[in-house]
């Protein structure tokens, strides 16, 4: 946990600590563990003394052993009966009974449920309704549970409130008058600002006095996190990646929430180096080799021409796209890479309707028939701990604002 949240915790302890948290940041020291484990206090405090010039006001030894204590004491695990233990637990599993729908009983039952205690993918390639199913799921639970929210870290800023206010014409419930307050929003455009908001999260699902309790976190999208740190020629990016996605496993598990993580999609044909030379005609005209000058000035260009004369190309090898799904004209697959797909419970992958039936009318009669804007799409299960892969089912999506069963 960072030290500058443990100290926005209190007012007090906020105008108490503030240069002793000013002097750790100058020496490096940004978290509780580097602080309690960092370096010995002693030898801590010496180099803060080192620091005095460039502070405003001077850190005293008394300052900074009270504000190792008080995070001491705000990191450490409260002491519980075992009574009090049973109790908790019991009204954890009453919470997981909770059922999470998408509106599509299909998807539903295809997946086993929303509202299990996991970090679930949902990928797909740019409108192929990512998005709109994660706010549908939260927005639909939202409106039957008073005390649920959510959090929504937007990666790009291109969260539209507009469309989640549009979404709720279509959503009812006992709660759904207060569910756009219980969606919490904030932008984190990197790894540090994503970490503040784990932070947040902790502190908020421990506050005894607070009236809701966040069920869902939701990343949107992932992939614009980790892509600054991911190259071919370093694994420090693949670490970073794999150490953030088990501490979204653990807060999963720890504080029973459900997180959905919107990743995008590239290609997933291989690629194909091009030829480093042209290919040309390698025979010349043996009378052009003796360096014969006899001849026209036009036989001669001729004879030029042939020898650069191109080949006709060699027939295009098959590029058979590298993807797990069931479609083979699947040519998309999640971004992040292969390894990605093992650090979260389950891939979840979306895609239009057309890219994989493509000419089927009876999609096309489903698109027709229905009053104003439906479109079919495809939701398939690349991979599951817990449901079977390679399983898939169709819906619809009406005018961009919700999802629909198609009714056969």
């Amino acid at each position: 946990m960072r030290l500058s949240s443990i100290a926005r915790g209190s007012e007090t302890l906020a105008e108490k600590y503030l240069q002793v948290v000013k002097a750790l940041d100058l020496a490096g020291v940004r978290t509780d563990a580097d602080l309690l484990f960092g370096w010995p206090a002693a030898e801590l405090y010496h180099k803060l003394q080192k620091l005095q010039p460039s502070l405003e006001q001077q850190v005293t030894r008394e300052n900074f052993f009270e504000f190792r204590d008080e995070v001491l004491r705000a990191v450490s695990v409260s002491a519980l009966t075992g009574d009090d233990e049973l109790e908790l637990e019991m009204q954890r599993q009453d919470n997981a009974t909770i059922e999470i729908g998408s509106g599509v009983e299909r998807l539903d039952e295809m997946i086993g449920g929303f509202g299990k205690h996991q970090v679930v993918e949902i990928s797909g390639a740019t409108g192929s309704g990512k998005t709109l199913l994660t706010l549908q799921v939260t927005l639909r639970h939202l409106s039957q549970d008073a005390e649920a929210s959510a959090l929504w870290l937007d990666t790009t800023g291109d969260f539209s409130a507009e469309r989640a206010r549009e979404m709720m014409d279509y959503t009812t419930g006992p709660a759904s008058s207060s569910a756009l307050d219980r969606l919490q929003c904030l932008h984190c455009f990197n790894l540090s600002a994503a970490h503040d908001a784990f932070d947040y999260l902790r502190s908020s699902i421990n506050a005894s006095d607070s009236a809701t309790r966040i069920r869902f976190l939701v990343i949107d999208p992932i992939t614009h996190l980790f892509s600054p740190n991911l190259a071919g020629f370093t694994s420090q990016g693949h670490a970073i990646m794999t150490t953030f996605m088990r501490q979204l496993s653990s807060i999963a598990r720890s504080f029973h929430i459900t997180v959905f993580i919107i990743n995008t999609a590239v290609s997933a044909l291989p690629r194909i180096p091009k030829a480093p030379f042209p290919r040309t005609s390698e025979t010349p005209d043996e009378e052009s080799e003796s360096g014969s000058e006899s001849g026209s000035g036009d036989e001669k260009e001729r004879e030029k021409e042939k020898e650069t004369e191109r080949l006709p190309p060699l027939p295009a090898a098959p590029r058979i796209p590298i993807s797990l799904s069931a479609f083979q004209g699947t040519e998309s697959k999640p971004a992040l890479g292969p390894s990605f797909t093992f650090l979260t419970d389950v891939t979840l992958w979306l895609s239009a309707g057309k890219s994989i039936f493509e000419g089927d009318e009876e999609c096309a009669k489903v698109e027709e028939e229905s009053e104003g804007s439906r479109i079919v799409h495809v939701a398939e299960v690349l991979r599951s701990r817990d449901v079977p892969s390679r399983t898939w089912c169709a819906f619809a999506i009406r005018d961009g604002l919700t999802l629909e069963p198609i009714v056969q």
